[in-house]
């Protein structure tokens, strides 16, 4: 009982997790005042895959990238962040934005998208009423239909209507824990100890 006990306990802790943050942006590396194309460029130039800008949204003076719209969706910005990687059954994919409404008050919206292999997978919109600083959070559990090889995550963020700000973003995929091959060893030694002992 002792020997399964302990082996046990081994075979916990040589649990991988695999836990990784994607992508973040603090919006801090640009250059305040660019607007447009400009701001769009620079995006790019930062890790972003793709971005559509009119030519009211950049980057404030306080380190903030901030929209601004007319009450029409296609005065936004849409910024997007593509990712290869395995799926496994209970992968969770996560997308954090800590957002500043202060500029636009009430009614300035924010939509979040996680999409796989071009397919949405996760929405939520309207995320940026609640006020300034706020934390909001997006979430996806891969299952059978969306587990598998080389499948492309894309992670979008957005905002439009009114005049509102984002300081923060970060996409993340955070693994099953598996087996490793140590943990592995040790089931092995543990089933021919107890052979032995038979």
């Amino acid at each position: 009982m002792k020997i399964i006990t302990a082996a046990s306990l081994f075979v916990a802790t040589a649990m991988v997790s695999q836990a990784a943050t994607v992508f973040t942006d603090d919006f801090t590396a640009y250059t305040s005042g660019l607007t447009g194309s400009d701001a769009g460029n620079a995006l790019l130039g930062n890790g972003w895959t793709s971005v559509t800008n009119n030519s009211s949204n950049g980057f404030g003076f306080n380190g903030r990238l901030y929209g601004y719209g007319s009450g029409s969706s296609a005065n936004s910005l849409t910024l997007s962040r593509d990712h290869a990687t395995d799926l496994l059954v209970g992968d969770t994919i996560t997308m954090d934005a800590t957002i500043n409404t202060a500029r636009g008050g009430a009614g300035y919206d924010y939509a979040f998208r996680i999409l796989i292999n071009g397919v949405q997978v996760a929405q939520g919109l309207d995320m940026g009423d609640d006020g300034a600083g706020n934390v909001n959070q997006l979430s996806y559990t891969v299952d059978g239909s969306t587990a598998g090889a080389a499948k492309t995550v894309t992670f979008e963020f957005g905002h439009y209507w009114n005049w509102g700000e984002s300081e923060s973003v970060t996409f993340a995929v955070d693994t099953v824990p598996e087996p490793s091959s140590s943990a592995l060893l040790g089931l092995g030694g543990l089933a021919l100890i107890l052979r032995r002992r038979k």
